[in-house]
């Protein structure tokens, strides 16, 4: 995907769902310039993830990287530590890119949602606007330009911004490691 427009991009998707180990397995496919690899691991383990081989066989980390948590924050509870232990094996100018759930906007429905993911085992960690900007500045970073935002309102496509607010129950920002 992201290889249609920079065909020497490196990608590591991480995962521990066995329903996406096998989807993953369906597009780990690379151009030759880049290369695209999985690793089945948990990110409540980022140390693990941090440790993989196959991370360090893509990745240099001395040298600046782009990571993406997306969808996924709102199934850590200790999130401030994990974007804290992931960002302390970055290089000074790599991103953090991150979305996480939120009731902000539609409080009575989404903490609906989430109690139901409770009743089937899955706790949500719902988090605000301010608690989403301190994962972030907490672990260093600076918070890019439009900040932390609705998902659909970072660097909008046209027409996604007619969307209501009460519709988008996810906040969306990019963060970099300051140089040093």
């Amino acid at each position: 995907m992201v290889q249609e427009k920079a065909p020497h991009s490196r990608v590591v998707y991480v995962d521990n769902d066995p329903s996406v180990l096998l989807r993953a397995r369906a597009l780990l496919t690379s151009t030759p310039q880049g290369r695209t690899e999985y690793i089945d691991a948990d990110m409540h383990d980022p140390h693990l993830v941090l440790n993989s081989p196959t991370l360090r066989e893509v990745f240099d980390l001395s040298q600046p990287v782009a990571v993406t948590v997306i969808a996924m924050l709102q199934y850590v509870q200790d999130a401030t530590g994990l974007i804290r232990k992931l960002t302390a094996a970055l290089a000074p100018g790599s991103y953090v890119a991150l979305t996480t759930a939120t009731a902000d906007t539609a409080p009575k429905q989404v903490t609906e949602m989430a109690r139901v993911f409770a009743e089937h085992g899955t706790r949500m960690h719902l988090r605000t606007r301010t608690e989403v900007t301190a994962l972030l500045t907490d672990a260093g970073l600076e918070i890019l330009e439009p900040g932390v935002v609705l998902m659909h309102r970072w660097r909008p496509d046209e027409g996604s911004t007619d969307i209501p607010d009460e519709h988008v129950n996810m906040y969306a920002a990019v963060a970099r490691l300051p140089e040093a």
